[in-house]
């Protein structure tokens, strides 16, 4: 709970009060949420500051002035890694290391904190957003060495019938199990059938 820039601590039979370290003016948290794990904790300020540090408040990740002097509709966490402010028409994702991504939306919606994620969801759909797992960015990122990704690059060669599959599986004979391994960990994190059946063949 707070009270202009005072955090308090609540249980049954007591309160503390608690004033985590931040380096930007801050006249009241107006917003507040706590990670689904309670591990970290999130406070958006009147002054547009977003914290976010451990949940006893001792340890601070970011520090990230939105400029948004608008309190927003919802600050919830998306699983443990980032923290998504929701205003009118736009999301503000952040994450602990200041990474920024604004997605505007020209609906109404409501969010709802998962455990691995959140859900977006209005009257007609319902959409999920989570941090790309580490596996699936390993394949896909531009120029990876992973073995899961070249064993993928393997197999588009295979299908055009060119003779680059074996430098390919030259490059990955020792790691044919891990590279196995990467590409059916990926499809599990997979919608889409098309991009699943890809990984697997």
């Amino acid at each position: 709970m707070a009270k202009d820039n005072i955090i308090f601590e609540l249980d049954t039979f007591q309160h503390k009060s608690k004033n985590p370290p931040y380096g930007h003016p801050v006249n009241a948290f107006i917003k507040i949420s706590v990670s689904f794990d309670q591990r970290f904790v999130a406070m958006f300020a009147d002054t547009g500051l977003l914290w976010i540090g451990s949940s006893n408040l001792s340890d601070v990740y970011c520090q990230y002035n939105s400029n948004y002097l608008v309190r927003p509709l919802q600050l919830v966490w998306c699983g443990s890694g980032a923290v998504v402010g929701h205003w009118d028409n736009y999301l503000l994702v952040v994450g602990p290391k200041q990474d920024i991504i604004k997605f505007y939306v020209d609906r109404n919606v409501h969010l709802i904190q998962e455990l691995d994620g959140v859900r977006l969801v209005d009257s007609k759909t319902t959409e999920f957003l989570q941090k790309v797992p580490e596996v699936v960015e390993d394949i896909y990122k531009l120029g990876s060495v992973k073995p899961g990704a070249i064993l993928v690059d393997a197999s588009k060669e295979f299908e055009k019938k060119s003779i680059r599959v074996d430098e390919y599986m030259k490059t990955i004979k020792d790691h044919l199990l891990k590279a196995v391994q990467e590409c059916i960990s990926a499809a599990g994190y997979e919608f889409d059938p098309k991009k699943q059946r890809r990984l697997l063949k």
